[in-house]
């Protein structure tokens, strides 16, 4: 964080305040952005048991259901699930 603030502050004095402030608002916009896209992404996660129930709903429409896989970031991280099937 001191490191931005530095960077602001020699900012302001080699381009003015108008540029510091306009780039601190497109940075704002674009952490909003990423907000919303990762509220929406937990919004739209599903548990294994909802992800289960999907698979039977498939096996009800006569597609063989694979095992399903647990997706993991590099990190370790659960990041989805991997449901695949077969007609």
């Amino acid at each position: 964080m001191l490191a931005v603030l530095s960077d602001a502050f020699y900012s302001r004095r080699l381009f003015g305040g108008e540029h510091v402030r306009a780039g601190a608002a497109a940075i704002t916009e674009e952490l909003r952005g990423y907000t919303e896209r990762i509220a929406a992404m937990t919004a739209a996660a599903l548990s294994r048991e909802q992800v289960e129930a999907l698979a039977r709903r498939f096996e009800g429409l006569g597609l063989k259901i694979l095992p399903i896989e647990a997706a993991h970031a590099d990190n370790g991280d659960l990041a989805g699930w991997r449901l695949s099937c077969r007609f």
